[in-house]
This record gives C-alpha cells, sequence and structure tokens, in this order.
C-alpha cells in the first residue's frame, strides 16, 4: 500500500541500477516526505548478464552512503579487490594495463607523465603504467588496503571489487527493505498524461499512482521511451550490437584484476571473485552467431560452466536527455557503452549522487532537469571517448571489425584529446571528465600515440637525470610492493577476522 501525504517515488526494474536506486534513495530522501516503491520490468538488461559484477573505486562512496560494510562484500558476497583491467590482444601493443590510482609522482616540479615520456628513449622500454603501485601489485598477485601515510607509496593506489551478483543485489535490497521501500508487482503499462507518468498498471490490475519515476528497465527504456528522449547511437564506434555471459566455478584465488581480451568481432570481459569467474562477451551479430560465440570463445576457457550461455541485445549509444517530464533514466535505460564493465557501474552511482543533489520533490523541476541533462550528457560522452579511443585506436590488422572500428570518425573533444597527446604529451581536459589526465596519458600511451614532443619546460630537464629519478622511483614502489600478502591470503585473512 502507498503512504498517503508523501511524494511517491516508484523505481521501474529491480535489478542491479533499480537495486541500487532503491539502496541510496532509501538512505538519503527524509522518510516523512517521501515513500519509495520499487517494481520489476521484464526484459532482458545487458548490465544484469554477468554473474560477478565489476566495482570501481566509487564503491566506497556507495558504501558511505548505504552503511554497506566493505568487508561485508568480501565475506558475504564473495568479493575480491580489483586494482584495475589488463588487456590482451589489444590494437597494435598488444597488451595493457590501465590501474586503479596515481601514475608515478611529480618530478622536477613537473607532472609525472611528459617527464617519463622524455626519459624513454623508446616505447618498448616501459609504459607509463608501469609507474603504478597497483600495476606492481597486480602483476605480482599481491594485495593489500593503501597506506594512510600520504608518504609511502602504498598510499598512491587505489581500488575497487568484484563481488557475486546475488547476494551483492541482495545486501542492496535489505537496505532498501530497512529504508521503507516497498516492493510491488511487476509493470504492465503506464498512463502518461501531458508528458508526465500519472500511474501505473501492475499485472495484476492493481494501479500505483506516482509523482516521480526512475525507469531502470534496461535498454527497453519502458517509461523514457514515452517521454519523448530521443536515443543517440554509438554503434559506429562499438560496432558490438550483442552480448552473452557465462560463469565458471574455480577454486583458484581470484587475480586482483579484471581482463579484457580482443577477440575477431569484439571482446571478452572476465571478472575473478571468490570461488567463481564471470565472463561477458561483445559481438557483432553480423559476423558471428550465438552459437559460434558459445562454442568458440568461452566454451572450457575456465572448464565447466555453472549454467548455458545467456545473451542480450546490445545498443551502445544514450539518450538525448535522461531527464524528461518527471521520469529520470539511469544504468542502461540512460545509456549503454561496455556491459557489465566497472566503469558503467560508476557512472550509475554518480548519476544517483547527482539526481539526489537536484531533486527537490517539486512537480516543476524544469531547472533541475536542465542541469541533471548537462551533467549526464556531459559524463556520459567523456565516458564513450574513454571507451571509444581503445576502438578506434585498437586496429587488430586481418580482423574487418576492428579496421572498422579504426575507420570511425572520433567525437570532437576525443579527436582533440588524441591530438594534443600525440603533439606534446598532455591532454586536455573537459567538462565532465571523470578520468584525469595522468589517466587519459596512461590510456592513450598503452594504446600507442606517441607524442612529438613533450613542451619546453619538460624538455630542458636533463633526459639522464630523469632516468636515474625513474629508476629510484619504481626500486621504491617494488620494496613496498613485495612486502604485501598475496591476493588470496589477505581474502583469507578478513574470512577468518569475520569468523572470530
Amino acid at each position: 500500500m502507498m503512504s498517503a501525504g508523501k511524494q511517491q517515488l516508484v523505481i521501474v526494474g529491480d535489478g542491479f541500477a533499480g537495486s541500487t536506486a532503491a539502496a541510496m534513495l532509501s538512505c538519503a530522501l527524509p522518510a516523512d516526505r517521501f515513500a519509495v516503491s520499487i517494481c520489476a520490468a521484464s526484459g532482458d538488461d545487458p548490465d544484469d548478464l554477468a554473474a560477478v559484477q565489476p566495482l570501481s573505486p566509487g564503491i566506497g562512496r556507495l558504501c558511505a552512503r548505504t552503511g554497506i560494510a566493505e568487508n561485508d562484500l568480501i565475506n558475504l558476497a564473495g568479493g575480491s579487490f580489483a586494482l584495475g583491467t589488463a588487456f590482451s590482444n589489444w590494437g597494435a601493443r598488444g597488451e595493457g594495463f590501465l590501474p586503479f590510482g596515481d601514475i608515478g609522482v611529480p618530478l622536477f616540479g613537473l607532472p609525472f607523465g611528459p617527464v617519463a615520456l622524455h626519459a624513454r628513449q623508446s616505447p618498448d622500454q616501459f609504459l607509463l603504467s608501469d609507474f603504478s603501485v597497483a600495476t606492481l601489485l597486480a602483476r605480482s598477485g599481491r594485495f593489500q588496503r593503501p597506506s594512510p601515510d600520504p608518504r609511502s607509496p602504498m598510499s598512491s593506489f587505489d581500488y575497487g571489487m568484484h563481488v557475486l551478483r546475488k547476494p551483492y543485489l541482495a545486501q542492496l535490497r535489505s537496505v532498501a527493505r530497512r529504508g521503507g521501500v516497498q516492493s510491488l508487482g511487476v509493470v504492465r503499462d503506464a498512463t502518461i498524461t501531458d508528458g508526465r507518468v500519472a500511474e501505473f498498471v501492475l499485472d495484476d490490475g492493481e494501479r500505483v499512482a506516482t509523482d516521480f519515476v526512475i525507469d531502470a528497465s534496461g535498454p527497453q527504456r519502458r517509461i523514457a521511451s514515452r517521454l519523448g528522449a530521443t536515443f543517440c547511437s554509438w554503434s559506429e564506434s562499438f560496432g558490438y550490437d550483442r552480448v552473452g555471459a557465462q560463469s565458471f566455478a574455480t577454486d583458484v584465488p581470484p587475480s586482483p584484476f579484471a581482463m579484457m581480451t580482443a577477440h575477431a568481432c569484439g571482446w571478452r570481459l572476465s571478472c575473478p571473485a571468490q570461488g567463481m569467474v564471470s565472463e561477458v562477451v561483445s559481438f557483432d551479430s553480423a559476423r558471428a552467431s550465438d552459437s559460434d560465440i558459445a562454442g568458440k570463445l568461452v566454451a572450457n576457457s575456465y572448464g565447466e560452466p555453472r549454467e548455458a550461455m545467456h545473451f542480450a541485445a546490445c545498443a551502445p549509444g544514450r539518450l538525448d536527455r535522461a531527464w524528461s517530464g518527471n521520469c529520470v533514466a539511469i544504468g542502461s535505460a540512460s545509456a549503454v557503452t561496455e556491459p557489465g564493465s566497472a566503469e558503467a557501474a560508476d557512472l550509475l552511482v554518480s548519476a544517483l549522487e547527482n539526481f539526489l543533489t537536484l531533486y527537490s520533490g517539486s512537480p516543476d523541476a524544469v531547472t533541475e532537469a536542465g542541469e541533471y541533462n548537462r551533467l549526464s550528457a556531459n559524463a556520459l560522452d567523456c565516458a564513450r571517448d574513454f571507451a571509444a579511443a581503445r576502438y578506434i585506436l585498437g586496429a587488430r590488422p586481418g580482423d574487418p571489425f576492428w579496421a572498422d572500428r579504426a575507420k570511425a570518425d572520433p567525437s570532437p573533444s576525443l579527436a582533440a584529446k588524441i591530438a594534443a597527446f600525440r603533439a606534446r604529451g598532455r591532454v586536455p581536459l573537459v567538462d565532465g571528465d571523470r578520468a584525469d589526465e595522468e589517466e587519459w596519458a596512461t590510456l592513450l600511451d598503452m594504446l600507442g600515440v606517441v607524442p612529438a614532443q613533450v613542451g619546453l619546460m619538460t624538455s630542458s630537464v636533463p633526459a639522464e637525470d630523469a632516468r636515474r629519478q625513474l629508476a629510484r622511483l619504481r626500486e621504491a614502489m617494488i620494496r613496498a610492493v613485495v612486502s604485501a600478502p598475496r591476493h588470496g591470503d589477505y581474502l583469507a585473512s578478513l574470512g577468518r577476522e569475520a569468523a572470530a
């Protein structure tokens, strides 16, 4: 039963996006003014296929907002820690790692990246990511939480998590229930009047009035698609239109990172957690069938699969406006970049944070909607650029899928970043960039973009002096990293602490 006298917010979709919204809203909105309900929505969501959910370092913000303890994600949701993403078979270089946290430290009063590139004698000598503690920890299979001492190299990295989806969603839903969120039935239809949702009709015929709607129904966009929002396709840049997912049981301690491997017509994302590895595979259905993908790419990768491979349509792109009338679309109802990735989860949390900052409960929220749509468009376009760079610059000779991606025109903002880095080793940021300059530099360096020069101030540093500083820095990082425990041992210690 709906709560009379309160603003009624209804979340449509009870998967990852909807459950995250329910938990965050239940903890943030005053219970004496707002009542939150959640409904199921039919249809497949590519972000809900995988058995393991990768979470970026933004998970710390979600835990703080919902009261979920990080160690509970490890011990109750089969979680493991993640230090970034390794890339395999990707582009001309083939291998790389995008770490969480800092890359190097400022040298000679200058940013690390340009100085390191100035000292580097050839692109094959090292990558910028080699000067990341997260990279070194990941390569050695080690982990511990960052040091609180800012003088220690072990304070310079960050981490995310890989958690088992079902127990993780159970924790989110438990938070929502404790916060008063009501679970309703399955949405069958909605009554829309003058560009606003007035009520829902559930499968059992019950009618539910609403003041505001969170559309978390996935790419079906059950509500947002009826309020005039237009879908802007990114298919030229990304190329795939379908994803599949499967999981495998394992008794091998999980690696502290995800692995993204390019294949002939897309990519495969492997995310390990405790006792399980989950794989998401993207592909172009014009070049491979579901059975091709299941048979050639995933079968027997980690032994016997836990279930048959599940598939869903996937169209990269975003709505031209996420907030229309009295409805805001979140998750893959708002945009799709790389399904099942940690970045998708981070964008979801950030979108909900923006909504909670702007939403006042007023029926006339034109100003708030405009600002939300500006923030959303900027963030999503920047996320698109950061991901699309790996396709546009990820040439794989002999693979038509990747050759087509290399022919795609980058957005003006991405083109400007590539050109600036190629010219002088710096990257201009724009409003909405979630990645900082050193993350962009690390990405472009991994993809083989070599700067022609590094600027007058940086080039005035004697290259041999810079090389000596780099050697000292790397030695200090390695000394710090080798003292960290193995990732599996660290997870086991957290389990023993919980059992004590």
